[in-house]
Order: structure tokens, then C-alpha cells, then sequence
């Protein structure tokens, strides 16, 4: 039996491998997102500053925020204390301000904006950015697990905010989206440390 080789299309080809590279892209983020669950037990709890946090988490985001022209403020009334786990915090953040940088890549103009307060025994930590408000339809999705408003060329596992919500939680505190707000906007609620 004789078979005969038939030239692929290339763009069928280019096609193929692109999604091949895009899936275990993803598959790699959810198995990163399973091990970054794991590893809260490992990271040690202390008392640090919100600040801390924050510097550590704009540090983790810097390249994206800087390679996009956005301009990130931070405004933080005290150096308020938390006893958490710092780098699973930082991490929290840092995926908010990657997500921003996300959401507004295209706006004509770009800002992130962090701010910090009391709020009787709790820190009130607001993340806006100049995007457009979240629609009341997607109010139930956006911490569900594998739920993701990127487009699928950009990297997203739709674990990110699943994962914070955890580790907030974890922490004592919660995280909410605003679906009232005219830009996107979301506030964590963390309890300040007592000693």
C-alpha cells in the first residue's frame, strides 16, 4: 500500500500550534494557581505594614505597569500593621494591578489607583482603575473559579481572583467588586493587627 504525503496549509499549521501553545500556557497557570493554594501553609505569618505589602506587590507588577505607560498611585493615610502571610498578600495585589494593566491596555487613558484607610478595626484597601464599570449580568462570576473576561490570546486562567478571594478570606477579611462604581473598582477589607 502506497500512501501519499498531502502538503499541509501553513496558517492551518501556524493555527494548530498557537493553540497548542496557548493551552499549555493555561494548564501551566492552573497547576501554578494549585501550588500557590498549597503554599499558604508554608508562608510564615508575621507582622508587617500594608505598605510593605503594597511596595512588594507594585514591585511584582512593575514590569507590566511600566511597559504600558499606566500610571500607578498609591495613597496610604498610616502605615497601618497586619499579622498575615506578607507574600501571599503581595501576591493578592499584584494580580489586581496585572489585572488592571489587562483591562485597560486600550483606554486612552491609563491610571491604577491604591488607596489605603481605617475603617474601625479593618483596613479598607480600594483598587480603581480608569476601565469601564463591571456589568451587573457578570455581578456572580468574577470569583468563581476558571472565570475569565480576557480574551483568549491573553494569558488568564480565570484562578486569580478565585485565589485572592481564598487568601483574603484566609485572612479574615473579605474582597468585593463595586458594580456601582463609573470606573472598575475593587475594596479588600483586612484586620488591622492588634499588637
Amino acid at each position: 500500500v502506497r500512501h501519499e504525503i498531502v502538503p499541509m496549509d501553513q496558517s492551518f499549521v501556524k493555527d494548530c500550534l498557537d493553540n497548542i501553545d496557548r493551552t499549555v500556557t493555561r494548564m501551566g497557570r492552573i497547576i501554578h494557581g494549585i501550588e500557590f493554594l498549597g503554599a499558604q501553609k508554608k508562608d510564615t505569618i508575621v507582622a508587617t505594614s500594608i505598605a510593605a505589602v503594597i511596595n512588594e506587590a507594585r514591585e511584582l507588577s512593575a514590569p507590566k505597569v511600566e511597559g504600558s505607560n499606566i500610571n500607578l498611585k498609591i495613597d496610604i493615610d498610616q502605615n497601618y500593621k497586619l499579622t498575615c502571610r506578607a507574600t501571599l498578600l503581595s501576591q493578592v495585589f499584584a494580580n489586581l494591578i496585572r489585572n488592571s494593566c489587562d483591562a485597560i491596555s486600550t483606554q486612552p487613558e491609563k491610571w491604577i489607583n491604591i488607596k489605603v484607610r481605617r475603617v474601625g478595626k479593618m483596613l479598607e484597601c480600594e483598587i480603581t482603575d480608569s476601565g469601564k464599570p463591571v456589568e451587573q449580568k457578570e455581578k456572580y462570576q468574577w470569583f468563581e473559579p476558571y472565570y475569565t473576561t480576557k480574551e483568549k490570546t491573553k494569558s488568564g486562567s480565570g484562578l486569580g481572583l478565585y485565589l485572592s478571594k481564598k487568601i483574603i478570606e484566609n485572612h479574615g477579611g473579605k474582597i468585593e467588586l463595586d458594580f456601582e462604581s463609573v470606573v472598575t473598582r475593587f475594596v479588600i477589607l483586612l484586620p488591622i493587627s492588634q499588637s
